[in-house]
């Protein structure tokens, strides 16, 4: 509906009717009064959870934001390419990691990185190109804004896909576009022919577009119901448990950061392996590049060059999630390279907090004065 209406404000007139053109300056004025209203009604949905970071963060942004206006940047990520990083990871081909934009369709799976953590429904990219079939009706204007959100979702894919390694949460601004193409879409493809569908079968126009809709809706129960299952809010909405156990609840690595935050000297700097790049709670230096740590592991031929590569670097500690490191030094390292891992962690470190989860935080041994005694 609102489409329709900045379509209809902004209509071309039509010379045989004589009807009077708009100027420059009265669009200018409607896209204006369009942009505070979008603004402010935005405002207003993400209100609550403004109110929420300022109350427990003292910032309305965190955690994208240090501040108002200064990006975090506390936080390194891997060095390495997108397409590397699923080669090296997931030992995809070439050609599955060129698909990935079109994968996130029909691959989703909720909790498997490879598969983009996360699930969109096939419907997002079949219906919108329905949108783009030739009507009568649509004016140009409103052609052009069906291409125009097209593009700007078709272009955020393309810009997470060749910044960083994909999750569907990173692309979810495509979303809102993608829906009111659909929509467009559903209503072309209700109107096809719909003379010949309603003398035949007796059923009006809104009848199929509802039971559509209604498809649609069911065919996503499964999964909605299953999401609900695991996210299981209630014991923490109704005080059952406090916040820091229904975060370690799904985010083990979680039970680390308190830790550290309480016992790790401000000065620390963290090297963390497998933790999945969240870092935000964290209160010291971290460092999330295991392409850094490969790096670093090749060509070495002790236990104590590595221990001096690494601390040369800087890193005082180590997070790591055992469960991937061991499939990934399984994986990507030789039998000599291994050994030498197995003796960097058991003579040049310490663990200094186990969760029970295989997640373990380690103290490097030559900067045993950066830790504070439990």
């Amino acid at each position: 509906p609102m489409m329709r209406v900045w379509a209809s404000l902004h209509e071309a007139p039509d010379r045989k009717s004589g009807a009077r053109s708009v100027g420059p300056m009265h669009q200018l004025t409607v896209a204006g009064i369009d942009l505070i209203i979008f603004t402010a009604v935005a405002l207003l949905v993400f209100s609550p959870w403004m109110i929420r970071n300022i109350y427990w963060q003292g910032n309305p942004l965190y955690p994208l934001f240090d501040g108002l206006f200064s990006a975090a940047d506390s936080i390194r990520q891997p060095s390495l390419d997108p397409l590397s990083t699923r080669r090296l990871l997931y030992g995809e081909t070439l050609w599955q990691s060129l698909l990935v934009p079109l994968r996130v369709f029909f691959e989703g799976q909720d909790n498997n990185p490879q598969l983009f953590d996360g699930r969109l429904s096939p419907l997002l990219l079949g219906l919108p190109l329905l949108a783009f079939t030739k009507s009568r009706e649509a004016s140009s204007i409103l052609k052009s804004q069906k291409r125009g959100l097209f593009f700007f979702s078709a272009l955020y894919v393309l810009i997470a896909f060749f910044m960083t390694d994909m999750r569907i949460r990173y692309i979810l601004p495509i979303v809102p576009p993608l829906i009111i193409l659909s929509a467009y879409g559903l209503n072309t493809l209700v109107g096809w022919r719909p003379n010949r569908w309603c003398a035949k079968y007796g059923i009006a126009a809104p009848s199929i577009i509802g039971a559509a809709c209604l498809l649609i809706v069911a065919l996503q129960m499964p999964y909605l119901r299953a999401q609900w299952r695991y996210v299981d809010p209630l014991p923490y909405m109704t005080g059952a448990i406090d916040s820091a156990s229904y975060i370690v609840k799904y985010r083990p690595e979680y039970e680390l950061y308190q830790y550290g935050n309480r016992e790790l000297d401000t000065r620390a700097k963290v090297l963390a392996l497998f933790l999945g790049n969240r870092g935000y709670r964290f209160k010291r230096e971290i460092e999330f590049d295991i392409n850094w740590f490969r790096s670093a592991l090749t060509g070495v031929k002790s236990h104590v060059e590595l221990s001096r590569r690494v601390t040369d670097n800087g890193y005082t500690h180590l997070m790591i999630n055992h469960q991937l490191f061991n499939n990934w030094a399984h994986t990507n390292c030789n039998d000599a390279e291994q050994q030498v891992l197995a003796s960097f962690l058991d003579l040049d470190t310490r663990p200094v907090y186990k969760t029970g989860n295989g997640h373990i935080l380690y103290e490097i041994q030559p900067r045993l004065a950066l830790h504070r005694v439990r």
